[in-house]
């Protein structure tokens, strides 16, 4: 008698989860977007898969920096930026392999994804072809443009692009269906 309820429970949770589905954001299908008309790019909604936060420091109180936490610790202001995961951007090219992608208005509040094209030891996760978020691999850290300013990445090194199934850019095939033909 019981067995209805979880039942029930596990059905409306996958509807929802199907519904509200993400997919990854690949090369091949920024090149089929742009085919058809490149201003489709900065009509989809895009997402970021797992949360991203940076952090910029400097000596002196930077008045340029616009958002995020700030900490004044042994004379030095460290700023904190943080993108949930999940959280919708949109995208302008930059590049035919790169994006700027915006979190936030503003004109150099974007951070850079790049089509990742690596293999082997230098391939981040296993994102071969999809968007991932373009980083400068240093001594010292991993690091980030943003607002103009050289940012070091605290997480989400390896976050990649996502879009909205229901957005994903379809072909304006046309098809027609054959009634067949019968014996007279």
């Amino acid at each position: 008698m019981r067995t209805w309820k979880p039942l029930a429970i596990l059905t409306v949770t996958t509807i929802l989860s199907i519904s509200c589905s993400r997919e990854v954001f690949t090369q091949s299908l920024r090149t089929r977007i742009e085919q058809k008309q490149a201003s489709d790019l900065e009509r989809l909604q895009y997402y970021n898969d797992i949360p991203i936060v940076i952090t910029y420091s400097s000596t002196s109180k930077d008045n340029s920096i616009q958002a995020g936490k700030v900490e004044f610790v042994d004379g030095i202001y460290r700023y904190f930026v943080e993108i949930p995961k999940m959280t919708p951007c949109v995208a302008r090219r930059y590049n035919d392999e790169v994006l700027k992608v915006y979190f936030e208005e503003g004109e150099n509040t974007y951070l850079l994804f790049e089509e990742n094209n690596r293999t082997g030891e230098s391939q981040r996760r296993d994102t071969k072809g999809r968007y991932q978020l373009a980083i400068a691999r240093e001594k010292d850290g991993v690091f980030v443009r943003f607002e103009g300013k050289k940012w070091r990445v605290v997480e989400g090194e390896d976050a990649i692009l996502l879009i909205d199934k229901s957005l994903r850019f379809e072909d304006d095939t046309q098809r027609r269906k054959l009634k067949g033909v019968r014996v007279e």
